[in-house]
């Protein structure tokens, strides 16, 4: 069909690092296949594309209409759930990233990137307890699937070792009688 050629023309310039030539094939693909399909199997998913080629051009507010887009057409899509909370959390827009990153952890419940971006954005505002669940969450969903890289899980293991020290400095600290 028109709109897997054009998906697959589109997709071919994201793969290439050409994003800005990307929008074009993507726009029509949606216009001949408005649910997005276009031979993917999957609703949305040349939404959730084209918001990353626009994300990828600097164009931040297009980015986010087409992931809702996709996540309107297909509410369990992981990637542009986790798309758009990448958006939102270079926005420093946190909240809504870990809103975000929560429907992504339910709807998507081995779908390990979005326990370690949220375990992140814990880390970073010092929620040690529940960045400490996140973290160990992809290690035992790595030894599940094995899809985290390595140097991830030395981070991430090294992160719990840290925040494992901190909570029993903290705990020491608080059992201390003045």
């Amino acid at each position: 069909s028109k709109a897997e050629v054009y998906y697959t023309n589109g997709h071919e310039q994201i793969n290439q690092g050409h994003h800005a030539d990307a929008i074009p094939f993507l726009e029509k693909a949606i216009k001949a296949d408005p649910t997005g399909n276009c031979g993917t199997n999957t609703k949305g998913k040349a939404h959730n594309d084209l918001g990353y080629a626009y994300y990828r051009s600097g164009d931040t507010i297009r980015a986010m209409q087409f992931y809702n887009e996709a996540l309107r057409l297909n509410h369990a899509n992981p990637y542009a759930r986790i798309n758009k909370a990448a958006l939102l959390m270079v926005q420093k827009k946190h909240t809504l990233a870990v809103k975000e990153l929560t429907t992504l952890t339910q709807t998507n419940p081995d779908f390990v990137d979005g326990y370690l971006q949220r375990g992140y954005i814990y880390h970073a505002e010092n929620h040690l307890e529940l960045a400490k669940a996140d973290f160990e969450k992809v290690l035992a969903l790595n030894e599940k699937n094995q899809v985290t890289p390595a140097p991830i899980l030395k981070t991430i293991e090294h992160k719990v070792d840290e925040i494992n020290s901190i909570l029993k400095h903290r705990h020491e600290l608080s059992a201390t009688p003045a």
